[in-house]
């Protein structure tokens, strides 16, 4: 028997990692600077509405069966179709510009009877009719039921790649997509698929490549929270693919006239939203109560020991910079938990004098007193 010889298995160390000298020609030269910090979006610090939802964030909306999330949601159309409607009558009027408006804003409807979701949207826009045209309810039911939204299904999928493109002559130069596209019932469509709120994730990872295959620049899901009120249903995998989590929540499910609350828990970017009670005013639509506001504004400046006179301190500085041009409200307060706090000293100095607000489109600007231009 030939006796064999055993060479000695030797691990490399970092040294030996790597490409095999001479595979990759290099010809050392210094590396072209990346300035990636200068690479933003055209998009960067827009808004689909002003503090609640940033330009290109796909959040997800949740709440508890028959919470009223539906109604919730028209109220949102209305606020992006009519220029200076406010959503909740309490957030910054929309951001979209007509240009956006044109695009349109399709609304897809999984559960809600047609005729019921038609009369409260046309509630919604009776005093702006002409708005309307804008608006593209897509009502499951008519299509084949809620099923047909199952966009893991790959020729599904493919189907409303069509369906939601809109074109003349459809010769692939005059195609166009939504500015906005909200879905309202994620969790009748797993269901009528035969799927569990396990297929959340799943569902979401698909609509977010529909939206960008699209070039559909802001989408809104809505689906079901566990009974709870404080989390979406489908646990931590149902949270993987949404930017932000919006929660409208009942203190007591089974009581239909209990006290509803809306709030969010942003992704980075977006901001949070504290708990604001939300109530149907004498016409009927849903509002944040002034008083809740103010309760919701007063506990994020708790969080900062005088934080409102830092924070005043910080907008004059702003507004004195910006003098007779003057600024944006998001111009002078930003974004953040910090921006809110510069938002209440900004109205305060409104309120004072000290500062002055005009309205400027579908917003206001704001300049020192001494610096407003004659």
């Amino acid at each position: 028997m030939t006796e064999q010889s055993t060479t000695p298995i030797v691990q490399p160390g970092y040294e030996g990692i790597g490409p095999v000298r001479g595979l990759i020609r290099a010809d050392h030269q210094a590396p072209i600077p990346d300035e990636w910090w200068e690479r933003r979006s055209h998009a960067a610090g827009r808004w689909v509405v002003p503090g609640l939802w940033p330009w290109g964030h796909v959040p997800l909306l949740t709440g508890q069966p028959k919470v009223g999330k539906t109604s919730l949601v028209v109220d949102l159309v209305a606020s992006l179709l009519i220029s200076g409607r406010r959503f909740l009558d309490h957030f910054e009027s929309s951001g979209l510009t007509s240009d956006d408006l044109g695009r349109g804003i399709v609304l897809i409807n999984a559960e809600t009877p047609v005729d019921a979701l038609v009369e409260e949207l046309m509630t919604a826009t009776e005093d702006a009719p002409a708005t309307r045209p804008y608006l593209d309810p897509i009502h499951l039911e008519q299509e084949g039921g809620a099923a047909v939204f199952d966009l893991t299904d790959p020729g599904l999928f493919d189907r409303w790649a069509h369906q939601l493109t809109s074109c003349l002559d459809c010769n692939r130069s005059d195609d166009w997509t939504p500015s906005v596209v909200i879905v309202d019932g994620l969790t009748a469509v797993l269901q009528a698929s035969g799927k569990g709120v396990d297929h959340y994730g799943l569902w979401y990872a698909a609509f977010r490549q529909l939206m960008i295959e699209l070039r559909v620049p802001n989408a809104l899901v809505v689906g079901h929270s566990t009974l709870t009120g404080n989390h979406s249903m489908g646990g931590t995998e149902a949270l993987a693919g949404p930017d932000g989590l919006w929660m409208y929540a009942s203190d007591a499910v089974d009581n239909p006239r209990a006290v509803r609350r809306f709030s969010v828990a942003p992704r980075l970017g977006g901001e949070v939203v504290q708990p604001l009670r939300v109530v149907r005013d004498d016409s009927g639509r849903l509002v944040v109560p002034r008083q809740s506001a103010e309760a919701s504004d007063a506990e994020s400046v708790d969080d900062e020991p005088d934080g409102l006179a830092v924070a005043a301190d910080e907008v004059r500085a702003k507004l004195r910079e910006a003098w007779s041009d003057g600024l944006r409200k998001t111009d002078v307060t930003g974004s953040g938990s910090w921006g809110k706090v510069k938002r209440k000293a900004l109205a305060q100095l409104v309120a004072s004098g000290e500062v002055i607000e005009k309205a400027e489109g579908q917003g206001f600007r704001y300049w020192l007193a001494e610096a407003v231009p004659s």
